[in-house]
Formats: structure tokens, sequence, C-alpha cells
């Protein structure tokens, strides 16, 4: 973990010293969005909500949406896991406009996007959505608008790499599960979790 943090710490370095010179869909194309994209990856993966990581801060120019969406989306995550839902609210608030505003981004930079791309932000939205109405008491409504995201991102092609959608939407959807005892019908999701995206340590526990 001290190994990961260090890796980020110097993301973040190069970010901050090279500037936010364009924006760009893909983050190894840029020093900004990469630190945005890590530090989404570390925060997910460790569930380090507030940790060191979590509290590092970046400022993102007007008109760069597609680090803004990752951003929003993270914080989102991260303050419904801490249980503080009116940030969690207010940056659902912020990944909406930021959602909306894609398609206008791809045409202006006339960026040839992949579907998987293209529906990556309105997958997203979903995934806070839900989390929030989940962590609000509204059990039912959450898990199945989880279920929804998940089900989307699941019709589409993988990419290489790592997970374009940060927390896979099968692994979310079983979290939610088990926290409501439905450990048999959270296995099975966990099971389709490995089965999209192979080697990812909290499906595996979920599994196990």
């Amino acid at each position: 973990t001290a190994a990961a943090v260090d890796m980020i710490r110097n993301c973040r370095r190069d970010a901050m010293t090279t500037g936010a010179k364009e924006t760009t869909i893909d983050p190894d194309n840029s020093a900004l969005h990469s630190f945005i994209y890590m530090r989404a990856r570390y925060l997910i993966d460790t569930e380090d909500w507030n940790g060191e990581v979590a509290r590092w801060r970046v400022d993102i120019p007007e008109g760069f949406v597609p680090e803004q969406i990752t951003w929003e989306f993270t914080e989102g995550l991260a303050a419904a896991r801490r249980g503080d839902l009116t940030e969690a609210r207010r940056r659902l608030a912020n990944l909406r406009e930021a959602t909306e505003s894609f398609e206008d981004y791809l045409d202006k930079a006339d960026y040839d996007a992949s579907q998987l791309q293209r529906d990556r932000p309105g997958i997203l939205l979903q995934q806070l959505e839900g989390l929030i109405l989940f962590s609000d008491g509204q059990e039912i409504a959450g898990l199945n608008m989880l279920r929804t995201a998940a089900e989307a991102e699941a019709a589409l092609p993988l990419a290489f790499g790592p997970p374009t959608i940060e927390q896979p939407g099968y692994e979310l959807l079983g979290s939610a599960l088990r926290e409501t005892g439905q450990a048999d019908e959270a296995r099975k999701i966990y099971v389709l979790a490995i089965n999209r995206i192979p080697g990812r340590r909290l499906a595996r526990e979920g599994v196990n």
C-alpha cells in the first residue's frame, strides 16, 4: 500500500508540475487525468475512504469533462461510503451535469469514442445514485438501480487493460447485497464479477 501511495503521489506531482494543458478522454494521454484515474482505482481497491489519498485535491479546469466525470464519481462514492450523504448528493449533481455535457464534449473534440466510452458516464451516474439510495435506507430502489448499471456494463464489450468502469458493476451490486444479508445472492453476483473481470480482490473475497 505504501508503494501504491508513493506512485499516486508521484502522479499528483506530475499533474501539478505539468499543469492541465488539454483535456483528454484517455488517462494515458494526460498527467492530470492519469492522477485522477489512479487515485480513483486506489480508493476503490483499498476502500481507504478517509486516508491521505482521499484528502488530496486537484484543480480541474472548466471544460475538462472526462476528468470531471471521474473526479465527481470518485468523490461521491467516497462520501457515500463514509456515510456523508449530503456531500454524496452534491457530487451526484455535479456528475449529472458533467454527464449531460459529455456528448457535446465528444462532438467538439471530434473524438471517435467507443460505445463503452460513450456509455460509461451514464453507468457511473446510475452506480452513484443507486449507492446513495441504498445508503439512505431505500434498499430496493438502490439495489434495482445498481443492478441496472451492472447489466448495462455487462452488455458492453470489455476494454483491454484495467476496468474502464472504476468499480465493476457486479462487484458494487454484490457488496450491497451482502450488506443486506443476502449472502447467497451476493455470492452469485460476485461470481459474475469474477467471470467478467478475473483477479479483483474485492470480488474474490465476496465469493469466499
